[in-house]
């Protein structure tokens, strides 16, 4: 699966051109929600921010960590809230804790030993079907 041109400057999609150009992706989505809920249901294989996917417990990691595309997290709040303690509380909660959360993901490396042994891997086309098929 790939990355529709509605997010093409997305900088993952940007990556992806440039590291796979021989990669063409059969099927391409608008949206990172949609690629992930697409790969969980087992449509195929995609490029996903780690912390995105740990959230899909159906995904497996199929490789170990893509040196190359690096995103930076925001965390947004409205300015009228800015100053309440509990929203300074929890950013000061969420700066800490996603990094390390991320760290652990990353560490735990490909969760899918299997996938080389898939049947379409080297696959570089499909047969044509006939009108009978």
């Amino acid at each position: 699966m790939g990355f529709d041109e509605r997010i093409a400057h997305f900088q993952i999609a940007k990556w992806f051109r440039e590291a796979l150009p021989r990669v063409r992706p059969r099927l391409r989505l608008d949206s990172m929600p949609a690629l992930l809920k697409a790969a969980a249901a087992g449509v195929g294989a995609v490029l996903l921010p780690t912390f995105a996917a740990a959230q899909e417990p159906a995904l497996l990691r199929v490789t170990p960590l893509i040196e190359g595309p690096e995103m930076g997290l925001w965390l947004l709040n409205h300015p009228d809230v800015r100053g309440n303690a509990r929203v300074r509380a929890l950013s000061g909660f969420l700066a800490q804790a996603v990094p390390q959360e991320i760290e652990r993901q990353l560490a735990a490396g490909a969760t899918c030993k299997a996938f080389a042994a898939c049947p379409l891997t080297g696959r570089r086309s499909r047969r044509a079907r006939t009108p009978a098929e």
